[in-house]
């Protein structure tokens, strides 16, 4: 997912030129946390420690992405606490029309080369053999079982 949104911020003019180059390092990390639904949870210090900028400046980026609408925030307080403890962030950035632009994928090699046909490696004696040991599994009489029989002429 974080490969998608770097890639969506990326193509997206209106991300790049909203953001300085701090914030879309900010942003960028932002991502990297990313699951695969978009959604981040992290503290502010990992945030501004992954960023490399205070934890007041990753607090600063966090407000203005939520308040360009790039981002929802959401806060968890675990019971007891007087304070919250858990930040959730969901990406709100349109993922759709970024794979509308790079297409299916379709177009891409086969890992593997084509097979070659081949002729057979074994011998006639070798295949009644092998015939003969998998009519051990089969009930005499059975259509597996006549099917194994090699007329021999």
């Amino acid at each position: 997912m974080s490969k998608s949104i770097i890639t969506t911020i990326r193509m997206n003019r209106q991300v790049r030129s909203e953001l300085c180059e701090s914030q879309l390092h900010t942003f960028i990390e932002l991502a990297h946390l990313a699951s695969f639904y978009g959604i981040v949870k992290t503290g502010y210090d990992h945030l501004s420690s992954k960023s490399n900028c205070s934890r007041r400046t990753a607090i600063r980026h966090i407000a203005l992405f939520i308040a360009l609408g790039f981002i929802q925030k959401t806060m968890y307080k675990h019971p007891g606490k007087f304070h919250y403890e858990i930040n959730t962030y969901k990406f709100l950035i349109p993922l759709k029309d970024i794979y509308e632009r790079l297409g299916s994928g379709d177009t891409l090699a086969p890992t593997l080369p084509p097979q070659e046909e081949r002729g057979k490696n074994i011998s006639l004696q070798e295949e009644k053999r092998q015939l003969a040991k998998g009519m051990q599994f089969w009930t005499p009489g059975s259509e597996q079982y006549l099917a194994c029989l090699v007329d021999d002429t």
